[in-house]
């Protein structure tokens, strides 16, 4: 991840984290837009499912993001 720090923008502390990064992501959307580095892909390991309080982060975030931002991630 590349940012614009003069944008002065912080991660926001009510994601303790599955989004934290997607927030982030939209704060910079909203700010000045984002980009893309052609020839590059994400890649993330093997998909597991969350468990225990790792799931419930991951919900109790989800929720967050959809009130703040109106909708979930796209991805």
């Amino acid at each position: 991840m590349l940012m614009a720090g003069e944008l002065g923008l912080r991660f926001d502390e009510q994601f303790r984290w599955c989004f934290a990064a997607d927030d982030f992501e939209w704060q910079h959307r909203k700010a000045a837009g984002t980009g893309l580095v052609r020839g590059l892909t994400i890649e993330h390991g093997p998909s597991r499912q969350p468990t225990g309080e790792r799931a419930e982060y991951a919900e109790e975030d989800r929720q967050r993001f959809v009130a703040k931002w109106g909708g979930p991630p796209t991805r």
